[in-house]
């Protein structure tokens, strides 16, 4: 995969490749209130925000998905509550698809996040399919996904 080079994103957030160091930095982390299973993390595309200073604010986390069709899906997009609505997890989502050599991303949404399946349709994600009973309390799940131009389709 290719490396993304740390860039600039609106209100003074960085948007880039996730370190070995965020990783074990994760684990002391007070700001994040969700952290991803290190355990799983490699051989995985990860995209950090941090506020410049280091400190991660954002993440998220894709992986190959396990009918081991050469897609790729969200596993785990997270942004901390006083950084919502600053385009954050948009500029996360474009750096993964820009990154990413597969041809096609997707992910599961709860049928009641509303927010983000709207972010994720202005973004242009289709309707794949509807998984009833999907997460743990037994709500539905929306699978969305794009297929990403100018990629290598999977067979």
């Amino acid at each position: 995969m290719k490396q993304l080079q740390g860039t600039m994103s609106s209100k003074k957030v960085c948007i880039r490749g996730a370190t070995f160091r965020d990783v074990l930095d994760w684990n002391s982390n007070n700001n994040l209130v969700t952290r991803p299973n290190i355990g799983t993390l490699w051989k995985k595309l990860i995209h950090v925000a941090d506020d410049c200073s280091g400190c991660i604010v954002a993440y998220l986390l894709s992986k190959e998905e396990e009918e081991g069709n050469g897609h790729f899906c969200i596993a785990s997009l997270f942004v901390h509550h006083t950084y919502r609505k600053r385009r954050i997890a948009t500029d996360l989502i474009t750096a993964t698809q820009n990154t990413m050599e597969q041809s096609c991303l997707g992910m599961h949404v709860r049928k009641s996040n509303s927010a983000a399946l709207g972010l994720f349709e202005k973004m242009g994600y289709t309707l794949h399919e509807v998984k009833a009973k999907y997460f743990d309390d037994e709500e539905d799940a929306i699978v969305l996904r794009k297929i990403l131009k100018g990629k290598h389709v999977a067979t």
